[in-house]
């Protein structure tokens, strides 16, 4: 008789589960978004970069605009670069470049990524993933969750050589999860 009731409780417990789980899934979505951000960078008599703009998450994404008012979770799951038009030495090298975030009018800045000697030739149409520094993950995530779902992004760097001429382009590849209504 104990072991019947145990199963029934456990049988109970288990469809509530399961229809929490059913629930929940009904009313949120999940998808994946990829933004996009390009800096062309010129300079004949410089080896020193610097760019920023405010990148609006809304306007690169439908789906950030249909749920903009509903987003509950934004995860930031890589972060890749390349170049997609190189005009110099094919053995000028990035000695060293960042990206940062921040919010549009430029506080609360983090550091994002770095990257470090590498080729710049060899970066042209070649994706390339970063390591990713949690703190400005973060900060990111929270900045694409919350209105106006636009971000301050800032590259810049040192190379060993100099005419600049190059276009970067950083992409963000991002989890979201939204409430459906």
């Amino acid at each position: 008789m104990k072991t019947k009731n145990l199963f029934m409780i456990l049988l109970l417990v288990s469809a509530g589960f399961f229809t929490g789980c059913q629930k929940d899934s009904l009313l949120s979505t999940n998808f994946e978004v990829v933004l996009y951000q390009d800096f062309v960078v010129t300079s004949v008599n410089d080896t020193l970069f610097a760019r920023d703009t405010v990148l609006d998450a809304s306007a690169q994404s439908t789906d950030i605009e249909k749920y903009k008012d509903n987003i509950q979770e934004v995860s930031l799951t890589k972060v890749a670069y390349f170049l997609t038009n190189f005009s110099g030495d094919t053995t000028q090298k990035l000695l060293e470049g960042h990206v940062a975030v921040a919010n549009e009018d430029g506080t609360n800045t983090t550091s994002l990524t770095s990257m470090n000697n590498v080729v710049l030739k060899s970066l042209l149409n070649n994706e390339t993933i970063l390591t990713i520094d949690p703190t400005g993950a973060t900060n990111l995530g929270t900045l694409v969750l919350n209105a106006p779902h636009r971000f301050k992004v800032s590259a810049f760097g040192r190379t060993d050589k100099k005419p600049l001429d190059f276009t970067i382009r950083i992409k963000f590849y991002l989890k979201i999860k939204a409430k459906v209504i």
